[in-house]
């Protein structure tokens, strides 16, 4: 694998605390720079920690590239706080669990 060399836009962006929204043509090192952000985190959680990292996109294949990428880049023991979803799919966990609140029948499929 290429040793990433982030742009000074790229490197403000995995060291600020705060959130981030990548936007940027294909090729520019949005998949790594969010993988490099998330490992920059994932490092500063305790072994018990509550923390979890969400990766949203709109398709399934995207969401492939950024696992992928995880598996490669970030050690076995730090991913388990990160998680992949589908915009569709976090709605759906969301409504699975918290659905009853609301009015939904307790088990949605």
């Amino acid at each position: 694998m290429n040793v990433f060399k982030p742009t000074d836009e790229q490197l403000d962006l995995i060291k600020t605390n705060n959130s981030g929204l990548i936007i940027a043509g294909p090729g520019t090192g949005k998949t790594r720079t969010a993988i490099e952000k998330a490992m920059l985190e994932v490092r500063s959680f305790s072994e018990n920690s509550p923390y979890r990292i969400l990766f949203l996109s709109f398709s399934n294949a995207a969401i492939h590239r950024l696992l992928t990428s995880a598996n490669i880049i970030i050690p076995r023991n730090q991913r388990r706080f990160l998680k992949f979803m589908t915009f569709h799919s976090c709605a759906f966990e969301i409504l699975k669990n918290y659905g009853r609140f609301v009015g939904l029948p307790s088990r949605i499929k």
